[in-house]
């Protein structure tokens, strides 16, 4: 459905979930199953390194996102304001006021993300950030 959308019926699906990632080529409309890719990285993989670069870019924020209810925040705040960079470089050469966010907290107050972005979903890219010895999904 997501190629049939753009208009498509030949092409890549990635379908990202919570714990498994697979990329599903399509030809002609017909998923190629003996073709189909599995990989174990997924967004709770993203969710876990967005808390640990928050907890290491920024170690005066009041969350330390360690318990249950800090990792729900956690993947809002992936869910919300993180973004796959087209080119990661290039990214990192911006200035922070052209890619920081505000995220507003359970209680109110605003949290500040910059890098951290597009920094969390490159593990699914690049899994050695994971220190994962897997492919990513370029791969």
């Amino acid at each position: 459905l997501a190629l049939y959308a753009c208009g498509r019926t030949t092409g890549i699906v990635l379908d990202s979930g919570d714990g498994v990632t697979h990329a599903v080529p399509v030809y002609d409309g017909y998923g190629l199953s003996h073709a189909l890719l599995r990989l174990d990285l997924a967004g709770r993989d993203v969710t876990d390194y967005l808390m640990k670069l928050r907890s290491t870019l920024h170690p005066e924020c009041d969350v330390l996102f360690t318990t249950a209810r800090d990792r729900l925040i956690a993947r809002d705040m992936k869910e919300k304001c993180c973004y796959i960079a087209e080119d990661y470089e290039l990214e990192n050469m911006k200035h922070v006021n052209e890619i920081e966010a505000n995220y507003e907290m359970p209680d109110g107050s605003m949290l500040r993300m910059v890098r951290e972005r597009y920094q969390a979903p490159e593990c699914i890219f690049n899994p050695s950030l994971l220190g994962s010895e897997q492919d990513g999904v370029t791969n």
